[in-house]
């Protein structure tokens, strides 16, 4: 298994630096269009700067408005603590989160990290089940991902700002072009039209990407990829409803996804396990 594993996550490692690579490069693209290599220089740096060093959102207090609280469960922050140590970071603060459906995620904010799960999720899954599901979460963090997200909506952002000033600029000067027989950039029209679709797009695989590579470290952290696999079918089974909502329910293509269907995620899980 550890072979399969170390497989899948040099893959994806690969494949990260391509997506982010591209996102990089479409933004200094439109950069570029609009004022030269310094326009390229401009908004990549200005992206990893404000990455680097704008505060992490108090992403905590907005979880005890919507009634988080602390998770006193021995058991699992005993597991935590185990698996946190093994991953090589600060055990995250266990929160349980009132909602209807089982749902965990990982948090970062000014006073550390945090996991929040809801009670449907803990009483839906087995204890081996939560703890899979938590050890991907910890992936997450100790791989940095909400990070790496956060520059991609950094990068989309600017590039559609840039890209609505562009047009501005194009409606403004449009008279003048008209009447001095200049040809209008339909080259850079398209570019900038088309730059902020592509990077959204590509941020979406970047996501799902990262959520394959999260389920993969968290096979590492507790070499029990039939948990994992497990835990989605019943989470996706709950997140699915009652009959008639599956029968009214639009299937959302996958292109439009921040997450991978639980059907590949399960196939990738089980063929680790062998």
């Amino acid at each position: 298994m550890p072979r399969r594993v170390r497989r899948h996550r040099l893959k994806n490692l690969a494949l990260t630096g391509v997506w982010l690579g591209a996102i990089v490069a479409t933004a200094a693209a439109v950069g570029w269009v609009l004022a030269g290599v310094a326009g390229a220089v401009v908004i990549v740096a200005s992206g990893a700067l404000v990455a680097a060093l704008a505060p992490a959102p108090a992403m905590e207090r907005a979880l005890f408005r919507q009634g988080a609280r602390r998770v006193y469960a021995p058991w699992l922050e005993d597991a935590v603590a185990q698996l946190a140590a093994r991953a090589g970071i600060e055990p995250p603060v266990l929160l349980v989160l009132p909602a209807p459906v089982p749902q965990a995620f990982a948090t970062e904010g000014r006073h550390g990290a945090a996991i929040a799960l809801t009670p449907a999720l803990l009483e839906r899954l087995t204890p081996r089940e939560v703890i899979a599901v938590v050890a991907h979460e910890l992936a997450h963090l100790a791989a940095g991902d909400l990070g790496l997200m956060r520059l991609a909506a950094l990068l989309g952002g600017l590039t559609r700002s840039l890209a609505q000033i562009g047009f501005f600029l194009l409606l403004i000067a449009l008279p003048l072009t008209l009447a001095a027989g200049v040809p209008i950039p339909w080259p850079s029209v398209l570019a900038l039209s088309a730059a902020p679709w592509l990077i959204h797009f590509m941020s979406l695989a970047l996501s799902r990407l990262r959520e394959h590579d999260a389920d993969a470290a968290a096979v590492e952290l507790t070499g029990d990829p039939l948990a994992l696999a497990s835990a989605l079918v019943k989470i996706e089974a709950a997140a699915s409803g009652s009959f008639w909502a599956r029968l009214f329910r639009f299937d959302v293509p996958e292109r439009w996804r921040t997450h991978p269907r639980t059907e590949a995620r399960v196939l990738r899980l089980r063929e680790m396990a062998g």
